[in-house]
């Protein structure tokens, strides 16, 4: 039932990249290039502001589409995917961290909140930290 669920969304997921294509490229299948693809990618690279992984997956709902429905598997042989993104996490300045501390006022939380900062742990190194973990 799972798999099912599964192959179900990425089955809504592809055909909604390709129509999104195929309204894009304005053209019937035949007549679509490598070049109307590769345009479509950068369209939605830096037109759109799209993530990585949404341009990824939608080249590789248009490769399966010519691969294995329209059997011209080297139409989009050549063509390269956009490398992952290295994004860096969203950090809070000294400002905010005392905000923060100062909202909260139970003890306890406030003793947590203090361990997690000041030791850098990470959310789940703090959900597996266990009272015998901290050295007194």
């Amino acid at each position: 039932m799972i798999f099912s669920l599964k192959k179900q969304l990425i089955l809504k997921g592809y055909t909604g990249h390709v129509s999104r294509f195929l309204q894009y490229s304005n053209k019937n299948l035949e007549y679509v290039t490598g070049n109307d693809v590769e345009s479509y990618m950068f369209m939605l690279l830096n037109g759109q502001q799209n993530s990585h992984s949404y341009v990824n997956q939608s080249l590789s709902a248009i490769k399966f589409l010519f691969k294995y429905i329209l059997n011209k598997d080297d139409l989009l042989y050549e063509l390269s995917r956009p490398k992952k993104e290295n994004k860096l996490p969203e950090v809070l300045n000294n400002e905010e961290i005392l905000a923060v501390f100062s909202k909260v006022r139970n003890y306890k939380h406030k003793a947590i909140l203090y361990l997690v900062y000041s030791s850098g742990l990470r959310v789940g190194e703090v959900v597996r930290l266990k009272v015998e973990d901290i050295d007194r």
